[in-house]
Order: C-alpha cells, then structure tokens, then sequence
C-alpha cells in the first residue's frame, strides 16, 4: 500500500490545538506569527492533522487539531 502523501524532509513548525473546528483561522494566523516572528519562512502549504475528531468524540472541547509548515530561514 502507499501513502496518500509523503512530508519533505526539513524543519517544521507546529500548532496544536484543542477545540471546535471554527478557530481554524485564528489558529493559522496565530502560526504565521510565530513564523514571522522567528524570521521564518514557510515553505509549500500549510498541513492540518486532526488528531482527535468525531470519530473518537462528540464533545467540541475534546477535539484536537495540528497544523504543521515546513520552515526554512529567511
């Protein structure tokens, strides 16, 4: 079997979060911050892994979410 898709090798920066799906935004925007503030730059799209979702609970506040970029430097 292969995989839907393979990460490059490199530096990543992540974002985990707890919560409903609707901080989606707040959380990316919150991500490129740290990414400018670390004089970061991002490198292809940006990935969102839900880690845990509907399928393991029906609480919002159970829910986590991890958004990963590879990073180089600027």
């Amino acid at each position: 079997m292969s995989p839907d898709f393979t990460l490059e090798e490199g530096q990543y920066l992540t974002l985990t979060y707890s919560g409903r799906y609707d901080t989606h935004d707040e959380h990316l925007r919150i991500l490129q911050e740290a990414i400018q503030k670390r004089k970061l730059k991002a490198v292809g799209q940006f990935l969102e892994f839900l880690l845990i979702d509907i399928h393991e609970t029906q609480r919002y506040d159970e829910y986590v979410t991890q958004l990963q970029v590879r990073v180089v430097a600027e």
